[in-house]
């Protein structure tokens, strides 16, 4: 890379989120010659002739004053919202620039997220109708369900009163009215006493309401032909009639109407050739995911307002909501963003708890990582936090000692003992030094005197240099930002008498005795030069902070390894050995306990994969299960690159380790080698051994009830007694060199290493505890035997002459048939449409006939679920000699396409 490319990346980066607030502000309007000159060690001269090529070639601009400030050329076009040439005087940019705030603060759109952005031409377009003399020109918005249409109505109508005159504003949704079009027409355009039955007087409609104002007319598409026509008509003329009445009226107004239909099959051709501006609004899978982030942001800050909370949410939800395809766009995500809330309420309902956590637990169940339908693929690493006044922030200053206590707080609460918290902070502190240091990549010190003292700033300076000679070594800028920033927060705590503590001090001690005895000169410039007493415990932060330093710049990224395995500590006991063995820290674990949710497991698998992360990617060694598909998932949430070997022991974790740790191997390269050498014997077929404390009955008869349950394939079932295991007889060494083991069942646990055990009573009580935990299926004539048995059940209480078992042995054809196009149902549903097919068949025997309410439109918009459904139901017409009709067939498909939304 040239210098002029560095230069200009490094502009361009340190820029691109430079607001007109902060140049108005502080008067940081760019960077200067002097600037880069320092940050790249080029000479002035050199950097001077760089930035002067840029601005010939039409990449920065050139800001006149004392010293000359520079800008990437776009993003000065932006600020000022005009085009500039090589160059512009200072006081002008700035003054442009306060013009451009005055505008945007008149300006009713700005609350509109993407006025300025996807949705720009919609404004101008917007705009553009209500300031056309004379009383502006009839507009058309298109847009899907939710896309904001009946918002942008609103927007132009405050436009329209702050820029012309106030006048009224009416408003008509003509799906309301759908079913009674002459309702429709008298609440629209009026009627007279007697027009119709039940008009006792006379009625004044909208249209003439809204004279010298404006009519929004939602859904319009809704509005019948003949309503469509007196609307033209009025378009046309300017003039129209009350229902009933002769006498002609005139009406001067703007009419808005909005549809989420094609206009050209919905709507008359006259109608439609009268509307001169048509403005098509996106849906939110559309837009950029900048903008969906902001709507999202809001969303959330509605929320934090109702509940007077403040509210975290974890990045991971960012990222799924960001990603997700609303089909109902912003009302959809609106109502998953109060779902969220109210279960994160619910949660902490009797805690008195001023926060509520919205993490993926929350989630519904069709917006899981795995299942979601993404649009964009955008992955989001930091929290937000939203306040109760509606503020929202979403990096804070790196004050380790409260991260280490939040830290301490959330590991009580999710279980952990002493031992293993310690564990867990000393992982987390060593990885919050790296990724604090990492964080700071601008080296522009004015950006940082906004948030830190300069006092600070300096002393940091001198520590920086100090230890540089002691130590013999190079640390980098972000060193000096990271540790002002630490420095800061050190202040604050010791002047404020929060305690410090560093449980490892004793153990940096050891392990880095040279940076341990500069980092206590170091402690003793703090205390001289601010005046404070700084406890010992310090010592210990600001050594790792020497060594992060210094391993930002010396050392090579490696491949992080992570043991995953179910039940309780062994996966720990596995990671310690191979860490004691190497003399490293590095080999991370998870622990699983099998009653534990995969969701809640998740959470805790991305807070370690993120902490361990050194860019190079993760290999997990699992054991089995459900842990398998983690990996995946986790590389959807975080990005980070992941291979899974699904096989896992302390020498296979030794040989990843010493691959990733001391040969320094990519992650492609160590899942190859190990998964040649661990996958070499996979010949061996997998087996479940059943066992029986006194002899083999029991043992036999819960091998017969796992076949007769499961769809075992190539899996084989033994029965062995209980001491032909724990005491490693010939028949279990027999099985052992053939068959690899995947657990074993039965009331006492032999206690095999390496080997799951599950009780006899966790299989009974729970068909599905092999599936969740070994990806073992149930049979299906297992599960659908039971499935048809509740809806025998059912029916039989409901149906008085039709006999239960017929409709049972007919729905299972209809399912079977409907199934061959790919119309699945879920158990639930499956059950649901079974009992009311049954009450259909007994209500149509009957001569009990029903209409649904919106027939014509459910088939137009299921034409292809109605045609199998109609095929599918021939099975009970010729069964029982009835006619299922379209009314019918439209209430199952409501059915199959109602989805329960819980809280």
């Amino acid at each position: 890379m040239t210098n002029k490319e560095k230069v200009f990346n490094y502009i361009t980066n340190i820029l691109k989120d430079i607001s007109k607030n902060e140049i108005l502000k502080n008067c940081y309007c760019g960077v200067t010659a002097d600037d880069l000159s320092k940050i790249f060690g080029i000479s002035r001269a050199n950097i001077s002739f760089i930035l002067n090529e840029l601005v010939r070639e039409k990449l920065l601009v050139k800001l006149i004053s004392r010293p000359v400030y520079y800008l990437p050329k776009d993003k000065a076009e932006e600020l000022i919202g005009r085009s500039i040439g090589k160059s512009i005087n200072l006081k002008d940019f700035i003054e442009l620039i306060k013009e451009m705030n005055k505008e945007a603060t008149n300006d009713v759109f700005k609350d509109l997220i993407g006025y300025n952005g996807s949705l720009k031409k919609q404004v101008e377009q917007a705009k553009a109708a209500v300031l056309y003399p004379k009383y502006g020109l009839h507009t058309l918005i298109i847009g899907p369900p939710g896309s904001g249409k009946s918002y942008l109505a609103e927007l132009m109508y405050k436009f329209r009163c702050k820029m012309i005159k106030p006048g009224s504003f009416e408003t008509l949704n003509c799906a309301d009215y759908y079913n009674n079009p002459q309702l429709l027409m008298s609440y629209l355009f009026g009627h007279v006493k007697g027009a119709f039955t039940g008009a006792d007087s006379d009625s004044v409609g909208l249209v003439e309401k809204a004279n010298d104002g404006i009519l929004f007319l939602d859904e319009v598409h809704r509005l019948p032909p003949e309503g469509q026509e007196m609307l033209f008509y009025l378009i046309d003329k300017g003039i129209y009639h009350r229902l009933g009445d002769a006498a002609v009226r005139k009406a001067n107004l703007m009419i808005i109407s909005a549809t989420s239909e094609n206009p050209d099959s919905s709507l008359l051709k006259t109608f439609l050739r009268r509307i001169p501006i048509i403005i098509m609004m996106p849906g939110l899978n559309d837009r950029p995911y900048e903008e969906k982030f902001e709507i999202i942001k809001n969303i959330f800050r509605e929320e934090a307002k109702r509940v007077n909370k403040r509210i975290y949410i974890y990045p991971e939800v960012i990222t799924i909501l960001i990603n997700y395809k609303f089909e109902g766009n912003v009302g959809e995500l609106k109502s998953t963003i109060q779902l969220l809330c109210a279960k994160a309420f619910l949660k902490n309902y009797n805690i008195s708890n001023e926060e509520l956590k919205i993490d993926i637990t929350l989630l519904p169940d069709n917006m899981k990582i795995s299942n979601g339908n993404y649009t964009q693929n955008v992955i989001y690493e930091d929290p937000l936090v939203v306040l109760p006044d509606g503020n929202e922030k979403l990096i804070e200053k790196y004050d380790l000692y409260d991260h280490i206590i939040e830290r301490y707080k959330l590991l009580e609460q999710q279980g952990y003992n002493k031992n293993d918290i310690n564990d867990r902070i000393g992982l987390y502190i060593d990885s919050y030094y790296r990724s604090t240091i990492n964080k700071f990549k601008s080296t522009n010190v004015k950006e940082i005197e906004k948030l830190v003292d300069k006092r600070i700033i300096n002393i940091s300076s001198e520590i920086k240099e100090f230890a540089e000679n002691r130590l013999n070594i190079k640390l980098n800028d972000n060193f000096l930002y990271a540790f002002s920033f630490h420095l800061e927060a050190l202040i604050k705590r010791i002047n404020s008498g929060q305690p410090i503590s560093n449980t490892k001090l004793n153990e940096i001690r050891n392990k880095y005795e040279n940076e341990f005895k500069v980092s206590e000169e170091i402690v003793k410039m703090i205390r001289y030069k601010f005046k404070i007493d700084v406890p010992t415990d310090e010592i210990g932060f600001i050594t790792l902070f020497l060594i992060s330093g210094i391993k930002n710049i010396n050392e090579k990224k490696s491949v992080s390894i992570m043991v995953l395995m179910h039940g309780d500590g062994a996966a720990k006991n596995i990671a310690n050995v191979v860490n004691k063995l190497l003399n490293i820290t590095k080999v991370a674990y998870f622990d699983m306990p099998l009653d534990m949710n995969v969701d809640d497991a998740l959470v805790k698998i991305i807070n370690i994969s993120k902490e361990i992360h050194e860019d190079k990617g993760i290999l997990y060694l699992v054991d089995m299960g459900s842990l398998k598909n983690v990996p995946s998932i986790v590389s959807k949430m975080t990005g980070i690159k992941t291979r899974v070997i699904d096989s896992v022991s302390t020498p296979i974790v030794l040989e990843a380790a010493r691959k990733a740790y001391f040969l320094n191997e990519d992650l492609d390269e160590i899942y190859n080698s190990i998964y040649n050498v661990t996958y070499s014997n996979r010949d061996k077929k997998c087996c479940i051994i059943t066992i029986c404390s006194t002899g083999e009955g029991t043992a036999d008869k819960l091998k017969e009830y796992i076949e007769l349950n499961y769809d075992l394939r190539d899996l084989e079932v033994y029965s062995l007694g209980f001491n032909d295991v724990a005491e490693r007889t010939e028949k279990y060494y027999d099985i052992l060199r053939k068959n690899k083991i995947l657990c074993i069942i039965g009331a006492l646990n032999p206690a095999i290493e390496g080997i799951p055990y599950i009780s006899t009573d966790k299989i009974i009580k729970d068909k599905n505890y092999l599936t969740k935990y070994f990806d073992i299926k149930l049979k299906n004539n297992s599960l659908v035997d039971y499935e048809y048995k509740e809806i025998k059940n059912a029916l039989e209480e409901f149906l008085t002459y039709i006999n239960p078992s017929k409709i049972v042995e007919s729905y299972k054809l209809f399912v079977k048939e409907i199934e061959k196009y790919n119309v699945i149902l879920e158990r639930e549903k499956k059950i649901k449409l079974g009992i009311h097919i049954g009450c259909v068949v007994e209500r149509i025997f009957t001569n009990n006939f029903i209409k649904h309410y919106n027939k014509n439109e459910t088939i137009a918009k299921n034409n292809v679920l109605y045609q199998v459904l109609k095929n599918g139901l021939e099975i009970f017409n010729k069964q029982f000699n009835i006619n299922i009709n379209d009314d019918e067939i439209c209430f199952i498909i409501d059915i199959i396409n109602y989805d329960e939304v819980h809280v």
